[in-house]
């Protein structure tokens, strides 16, 4: 595993939250690790899947933002 570079933010998912940190590549031909953590869990991604991700749960924050505005 590589060395941490940077903690970007600090969210909270379904009242938990969690840590979004930067960290080097574990390998010379890897990309950078993005690790989702607390005191109690840890995920690990590379940079590309993490964007994936991000983009993914945005997308779903805007949809159901659209469907509650329907129900009322």
């Amino acid at each position: 595993m590589g060395e941490l570079i940077k903690n970007i933010e600090k969210i909270n998912i379904g009242g938990g939250a969690l840590n979004v940190e930067l960290n080097e590549p574990p390998s010379v031909h890897s990309d950078y690790d993005v690790h989702l953590q607390n005191e109690f869990f840890r995920f690990s991604l590379g940079k590309k899947d993490f964007l994936a991700l991000a983009c993914t749960m945005l997308e779903a924050e805007r949809q159901l933002r659209w469907l509650k505005g329907r129900e009322q």
